[in-house]
């Protein structure tokens, strides 16, 4: 883990070209990090997108939305995704948060606490023609983007990292 961030001040994003490195579909992963809101979005806000964001587009992701909460999932028509009911984001201040997809199963802990899920039979899709966007997704027409810090953000395919709560790794 290191000891850096980045900064999103509602205006930037990372995009990364497609490779099968981040190609997620075959239904065991996790996305986790650290993260630090600085701003309530005021529409929903992919903070991490594989694909395209939005109906009937195919993406995987992590977002906030304006009432703090999380989301993810697959967004294919038939697909079910994981979301938390409560803000379990607090604005500036630093959270760990990890998705976990095992066996199409789909979990999200804060601060390695399981907030929502296992959730399941997530569709599961190719993403290996899809770009990686952190900070808002591809579009960026329909949703916010990002403000506030990342760190230590890791993708892991082929392993569900946490199956039960859990003690979040590295100090900030």
């Amino acid at each position: 883990w290191g000891s850096g961030s980045m900064f999103f001040d509602g205006t930037s994003t990372i995009t990364i070209p497609a490779t099968d490195l981040y190609n997620l579909s075959g239904g065991t992963w996790t996305i986790e990090g650290w993260f630090y809101l600085t701003a309530v979005p005021t529409a929903e806000c992919p903070v991490i997108c594989i694909g395209t964001f939005g109906n009937n587009n195919s993406y995987y992701g992590l977002s906030i939305r304006p009432d703090r909460s999380l989301y993810s999932g697959a967004a294919r028509s038939g697909a079910t995704n994981v979301s938390t009911t409560a803000a379990v984001v607090v604005l500036n201040t630093w959270a760990h948060v990890a998705v976990v997809m095992r066996n199409r199963l789909g979990s999200i802990y804060v601060n390695g606490i399981l907030r929502a899920g296992p959730t399941g039979n997530v569709t599961q899709m190719n993403s290996v023609s899809n770009t990686l966007t952190i900070g808002t997704d591809p579009q960026a027409t329909l949703v916010s983007k990002y403000t506030g810090y990342i760190q230590d953000l890791r993708i892991t395919k082929g392993v569900a990292r946490y199956t039960t709560d859990f003690t979040p790794p590295g100090p900030l």
